[in-house]
């Protein structure tokens, strides 16, 4: 005796299979990704060729300044690695109402950079949630749960073994002080901002009065 089932419930077993014109497109593009990121990565120069004629500022980490182009180059010699990363100021304002003073600090934030294909990612992990356990599935689950933080993103323009060259301009010259933000809040309450408002009301009212007086 058959069964008759909806469309939408017709058992597993008794599914037609459709043809796999889909699943082999799927594999072809598949097949020919790492083809693609090969042919991507013989395309970069090495770090060498790269910042050869360019100013290197050795540290902890090796920057490389582009004096005609104004470019800031970072080489990162160990990705997945954690390291400590601190927002300072390295000048003042000149204001002390704003209160932004040579030396103080933004904020410290564990970061670590992964490459993912052609860019480098800057990512912070969420260590505000940690699972307390040897089960290494629970400890999966809670990472999954709370996912981490993307800082930044950089265009790698060299390679040399497992060290990468990116371009971090943009990441050295962003305003990570907030200091634009701080300096319009602190300028819309200042004193002096308001001296400034009751000085034109002053004047305004001054202006009135003298066309008051003016015959008609």
């Amino acid at each position: 005796m058959s069964r008759a089932y909806p469309r939408h419930a017709i058992p597993l077993r008794t599914r037609r299979i459709r043809p796999l014109t889909g699943m082999l497109t799927l594999l072809v593009a598949l097949a020919l990704l790492p083809a693609a990121v090969r042919a991507q990565a013989t395309e970069l120069p090495s770090i060498e060729d790269r910042i050869s004629g360019l100013t290197a500022m050795e540290g902890f980490f090796n920057l490389y300044w582009d004096d005609g182009a104004g470019a800031l180059f970072w080489e990162i010699d160990d990705l997945d690695t954690e390291f400590l990363y601190q927002v300072s100021m390295g000048s003042g304002l000149g204001s002390t109402p704003i209160g932004i003073d040579r030396g103080q600090l933004r904020g410290t934030y564990v970061l670590e950079a992964k490459r993912i294909g052609p860019r480098v990612l800057l990512m912070e992990p969420n260590y505000r949630f940690q699972a307390r356990s040897d089960n290494p599935t629970e400890v999966q689950a809670v990472r999954d749960a709370f996912a981490p933080s993307v800082h930044w993103g950089f265009d790698i323009v060299a390679r040399s073994d497992d060290r990468v060259l990116v371009d971090a301009t943009d990441f050295f010259l962003r305003d990570a002080r907030a200091v634009a933000a701080r300096a319009s809040r602190r300028g819309r309450h200042s004193p002096l901002a308001g001296e400034n408002r009751e000085h034109r009301a002053r004047g305004c009212a001054a202006e009135r009065r003298s066309d008051r007086r003016k015959p008609g």
